[in-house]
């Protein structure tokens, strides 16, 4: 229509954010500096021209780059949701004009629309019902789309603040907190599915992990090796804010140690407490405060309760099982999010040290004795010595 000017594109992003805005007032301002930093440096990695702000309650990112920028964006750990924006000034005729213009590009005879305005300026002259109404009948007039409050195929997003901003589709982020806000841990990484989607849960949670992979050598393969780099580089997306390294720690000179001098039903827990050893050891030195496992209680024979139980208290640091309650049908899920599944699933082989009975349900006093038969010591040691990193962002 004529004096109706169609966006070629948008003037940037609009970022909305949750659980932040119930912090106290200083936790809140840091935590939105956090966040407002990791952004930031998801954008420079990604080599995009940007300008930011922070209006009260949201963040704006200016650039010509959206289409980037939002792809980037939507995995910054504490954005609840991001759209693509166009901006107008605080009067009602600028914010009709723009929310028509990019209503054109998608409304039209028989296609339904619902304008939603929120404003959060209420100094602002007209209501939000007001707005509603008087840009939904210029929409209506303009594209012949029809009005539909319930279940509308196009939705015209309009949110008052500082300046207008309008927007004609909402993408979901990943939501929690900022990444470094909440410390950090070791995660031990498998590889495998449930410890890739342990390590993302606790980066949501804003703590920055250090990956550890523990290499069994001669009792597992190199595709073993080669997917949890896979696996690590695609947590590493999510990183913005935080740089991220995989730490691959020999392993199979502890595995020797234990089937050569212990009962073999007892090599799996074995392993896993010597894995927490370790990790407990790369904590000290990286400055980390606790210990991430993928454990899922009662799904493989070494993450029965007695033997969960025994592999944490093979250390005096915290160890966090974030998938402790979860089945297997959950955690699938969330790999297939995330993006981490396929990469998880790839054939790799298994760890050939796993004896053919293990023990599910041995005493401390057992597995105590039989650690007695090695020097744990030495075997930390040993790992520490050989242990290689591999920056991952």
């Amino acid at each position: 229509p004529r004096g109706v000017r169609v966006p070629r594109s948008y003037d940037g992003v609009l970022i909305r954010y949750g659980e932040l805005s119930l912090k106290g007032p200083s936790v809140r301002r840091s935590f939105e500096t956090k966040l407002v930093e990791n952004i930031s440096a998801c954008l420079r990695r990604e080599g995009i021209d940007f300008d930011i702000r922070r209006p009260r309650g949201r963040i704006v990112v200016e650039t010509s780059e959206v289409e980037k920028s939002q792809d980037g964006i939507r995995r910054v750990f504490g954005v609840v949701s991001l759209s693509p924006i166009v901006v107008a000034e605080k009067d009602v005729e600028s914010i009709k004009a723009a929310a028509v213009a990019l209503a054109l590009q998608r409304v039209r005879r028989g296609v339904s629309f619902a304008v939603r305005c929120n404003r959060a300026d209420k100094s602002f002259p007209h209501t939000s019902q007001e707005v509603n109404a008087i840009v939904g009948a210029e929409i209506g007039k303009q594209t012949g789309g029809s009005v539909d409050l319930s279940n509308p195929e196009v939705t015209i997003g309009i949110d008052i603040r500082d300046r207008a901003y309008i927007f004609d589709r909402t993408i979901a982020g990943p939501g929690g907190l900022p990444l470094g806000t909440s410390g950090r841990v070791v995660t031990l990484l498998s590889g495998g599915i449930d410890s890739a989607v342990a390590a993302y849960m606790m980066m949501r949670r804003g703590c920055e992990s250090v990956l550890v992979y523990m290499d069994n050598g001669r009792f597992g393969t190199d595709q073993m090796r080669e997917r949890a780099i896979q696996v690590s580089r695609i947590l590493g997306r999510y990183s913005c804010g935080s740089e991220m390294e995989l730490l691959v720690v020999p392993h199979e000179h502890s595995l020797s140690s234990f089937i050569e001098s212990c009962s073999r039903g007892l090599t799996c827990t074995l392993c896993k407490r010597m894995m927490v050893r370790v990790a407990d050891a790369v904590a000290a030195g990286e400055g980390c405060e606790a210990i991430v496992n993928g454990s899922s209680l009662g799904q493989v024979c070494s993450q029965t309760m007695r033997n969960l139980v025994l592999t944490v208290k093979a250390t005096e640091r915290p160890v966090f099982l974030p998938l402790v309650g979860f089945d297997k049908e959950e955690i699938v899920r969330l790999a297939k999010k995330i993006g981490t599944y396929d990469a998880s699933t790839a054939p790799a082989g298994s760890c050939t040290a796993v004896p053919a009975r293990p023990l599910t349900a041995p005493t401390l006093d057992k597995v105590l004795t039989a650690e007695r038969a090695v020097d744990l010591d030495d075997l930390v040691e040993k790992s520490l010595e050989g242990m290689e990193r591999i920056r991952i962002s």
